[in-house]
């Protein structure tokens, strides 16, 4: 059986490049130790948001300043996760499909950490808050201002419950 040149150079070459293509690239321990650094310091980022947005409300803050520093905790709290649990996979997506949805991610960090300590309430709450914050209502007031005069939302269970959660990813992850 005689096979054309080109035809066994362009099998040669398609296996070269299948093998190039799928080949396990050899990571280094320091960018692995990056990314989880990175990941912890923006759990961190997280938590220090919620803290803050507490401390603010317990001094008579503005109300939409404190909602917003916690969806922003909650924002960086669960892009953390997903960041600790596959930096790699995770990375180029939290812009792009993510964004400040926090439902998206909720969802997704539950899956992949199989979280179900969120009750209904909890999730009731995180569902007005994802839309407030997705929506910017959050940054402008308009909207929050009109719902209730002196406390527009109360967070304190959703709140309770993400800091159990955090908790407990914490001893896994650090």
């Amino acid at each position: 059986m005689n096979l054309p040149k080109d035809y066994i150079k362009k099998i040669y070459t398609y296996n070269k490049r299948l093998l190039h293509k799928y080949q396990k690239k050899e990571i280094s321990e320091e960018t692995i130790l990056r990314e989880k650094e990175i990941a912890v310091s923006t759990l961190k980022k997280g938590e220090n948001f919620i803290r803050a947005a507490l401390l603010l409300r317990r001094n008579n803050s503005e109300e939409n300043v404190v909602l917003s520093m916690i969806c922003q905790g909650i924002e960086n709290i669960l892009k953390g996760l997903l960041l600790s649990k596959d930096f790699v996979r995770y990375e180029p997506l939290l812009r792009k499909k993510f964004g400040k949805n926090l439902l998206r991610l909720y969802y997704r960090t539950r899956k992949e950490y199989n979280i179900t300590n969120l009750d209904s309430r909890a999730v009731n709450e995180l569902q007005i808050l994802a839309y407030l914050y997705k929506n910017q209502f959050l940054h402008y007031g308009h909207l929050i201002n009109l719902l209730n005069d002196d406390k527009a939302f109360e967070s304190g269970h959703l709140l309770k419950k993400l800091f159990q959660i955090l908790a407990y990813v914490k001893r896994k992850i650090y």
